[in-house]
């Protein structure tokens, strides 16, 4: 096993091949000149989509927030907003090697580990949109920081 490691390190690879050919002719290299297109725009929407789903959050958390307790001041509500952002990527921090992993098993793989994010992150938003309370919200974004393991597989 090492050994066969060993001969495909040491042979000129495709893309080397391709990115020496391409300096040599000196031809810009553009999203036409890359390689699976379609999965590589799938990718990219899932990277959207985790990035909507932070900045949608933030446009909006200061007034449910307000909305759970109108008498706190705005400085615990702000503290209680930056408690909320850091418990998704706290998390997700802590999960991701786990997710890495389950993608790199056979028996699961990547394509279900980011499907199996996008589902619990959407569930998640779903939760935090629904909570009556900063608790609730705090449960229901450590869960979607927990079963997003969408950056590192991407």
């Amino acid at each position: 096993m090492q050994g066969a490691i060993h001969r495909q390190l040491e042979s000129p690879t495709i893309s080397s091949s391709l990115s020496a050919q391409l300096s040599r002719t000196s031809i810009p290299i553009t999203w036409s000149c890359l390689p699976r297109k379609s999965q590589l725009l799938i990718l990219f929407f899932c990277r959207l989509s985790d990035f909507l789903q932070v900045a949608s959050f933030q446009s909006y958390i200061f007034y449910q927030l307000k909305s759970f307790s109108p008498t706190l001041p705005d400085s615990t509500i702000s503290w209680q907003a930056g408690v909320l952002h850091a418990a998704f990527p706290a998390t997700q921090f802590i999960t991701a090697v786990i997710w890495g992993h389950l993608a790199d098993a056979s028996w699961i793989g990547r394509k279900n580990v980011l499907l199996l994010g996008l589902v619990g992150t959407g569930i998640s938003c779903l939760g935090v949109g629904f909570s009556k309370g900063f608790v609730e919200v705090v449960i229901w974004r450590l869960v979607g920081g927990t079963v997003n393991g969408t950056v590192g597989v991407v």
